[in-house]
């Protein structure tokens, strides 16, 4: 088992080391750049596009070419405002040699092991954070660092994660937990590696040519939104947006709004699954759940109690699901679509069709017989708001401080890390 600061390298890992990079100028596009591109030109505004075909497209290297191609189509390797970038011009042009450089380190630093903790995964996350960010109501308020960070961020959020929660790591008394005593383990631990990459390998430094204060800027914004991601705190954020928008309502002129509007952004990304099409959101939840199900063997191997949707001979998928939807997933979209409106519709038409399909396939277990004539679904209102919560149906409802539900599953020994510097300051 690799250790969890060295994580095996890709199956495809000898494609990283044939790339040849060009010099920090234009770079002249592959037959395979091209074609991936292309796929992405067509699919980048389809909030429910599979990444998988960009996987496969790249020959496996799709949060590669992701977070590649995000990048170029928002202008970050040209000091000059890029076509659809809403006409900011940068500060200063990214060196797009040594991005490519750093995408594929950081590519390498996703465990190909991990069943959905994985590379696939974080650029799902990238394209899903992507179209968010990018509607006209928050893109034309966001300043050139706020784009950077909100693009940067969801390709390292789960930067080296070892297919283990935050739980298991504190159960167990890692040296990762007591190094960041207990809080928000993993998400303290992916942006701190990142960063203290970039600032032990001037090679790896793609924030080098920002002026000090856009550095900042764009470190706490990253920082920020990785630790949004703490599931820990999904009730809370859920808690704050709503108080906010039932209160003065977000002005996107004020630098805090924008701040608490993209770290929702990428909670609502994170946890995006449900909201694609049936088809794609059962291969993402056969993921998840074999990740689950391999943390919890090894919490019976260490006799530790298994995790609730952790025991693969009795967990209950279909009301796994049905759970996570109703007290994870709903609450978190219907807040989101109070401001992103019909930006997100076909995003609550696919959460209401998947907790439908679930729920079928539970009744059914069950030997409840299906309706007749199942009620209408309840999409979001002109307002944004959906119509209804879904009411509770199978799981009790789960509280803060025992969801685990994100951050999932598996690793026997982890060895010690080598961790961040003592004095990088991680508090946010």
């Amino acid at each position: 088992m690799p250790s969890l600061l060295h994580p095996g390298h890709h199956s495809h890992s000898s494609s990283h080391r044939e790339v040849t990079f060009s010099p920090d100028v234009d770079h002249l596009l592959t037959s395979t750049d091209a074609k991936v591109f292309a796929l992405l030109d067509a699919h980048i505004e389809d909030p429910t596009f599979d990444v998988f075909e960009a996987d496969r497209a790249s020959g496996g290297r799709g949060l590669y070419y992701m977070g590649w191609y995000v990048m170029r189509r928002h202008g970050m390797f040209t000091a000059a405002a890029a076509p659809g970038s809403g006409g900011i011009a940068g500060p200063v042009a990214l060196p797009e040699g040594k991005f490519r450089r750093w995408l594929a380190h950081i590519e390498e630093g996703y465990r190909p092991t991990n069943p959905y903790h994985n590379a696939m995964h974080a650029a799902d996350v990238t394209h899903a954070m992507h179209y968010y960010v990018t509607r006209p109501r928050l893109w034309q308020f966001l300043t050139w660092e706020e784009r950077l960070a909100g693009l940067l961020a969801p390709i390292i959020h789960d930067y080296m994660h070892p297919g283990v929660n935050n739980a298991f790591l504190i159960a167990t008394m890692h040296p990762l937990a007591v190094r960041y005593n207990d809080q928000a383990v993993l998400e303290h631990f992916h942006c701190a590696t990142v960063f203290e990459t970039m600032a032990s390998d001037p090679s790896m430094d793609i924030l080098a040519p920002l002026s000090v204060d856009s550095r900042k800027a764009v470190r706490e914004l990253v920082v920020s939104m990785v630790l949004a991601t703490d599931m820990a705190m999904h009730f809370d954020w859920i808690g704050k947006f709503k108080t906010k928008l039932n209160g003065s309502g977000f002005n996107c002129e004020v630098k805090l709004d924008r701040k608490t509007l993209l770290n929702v952004a990428i909670k609502c990304a994170d946890v995006n699954n449900p909201t694609k099409t049936i088809e794609l959101s059962k291969k993402w939840t056969d993921m998840i759940m074999e990740e689950f199900f391999m943390q919890g063997d090894e919490e019976k191997r260490l006799g530790l109690p298994i995790s609730m949707m952790n025991n693969r001979e009795s967990t209950d998928v279909p009301k796994c699901q049905i759970g996570f939807i109703d007290f994870i997933v709903f609450p978190l979209f219907e807040a989101w679509s109070c401001f992103m409106l019909e930006d997100v519709k076909v995003q609550m038409e696919n959460i209401l069709a998947n907790k439908a399909y679930w729920k079928a396939l539970a009744d059914a277990a069950a030997g409840v017989p299906p309706p007749t004539q199942p009620p209408p679904p309840q999409p979001a209102s002109a307002s944004g708001s959906a119509s209804q919560s879904p009411q509770p149906i199978l799981l009790p409802p789960v509280g803060p401080a025992s969801v685990s539900v994100f951050p999932p599953v598996s690793l026997p020994q982890l060895a010690a890390p080598d961790g961040p510097s003592e004095d990088e300051d991680l508090s946010m």
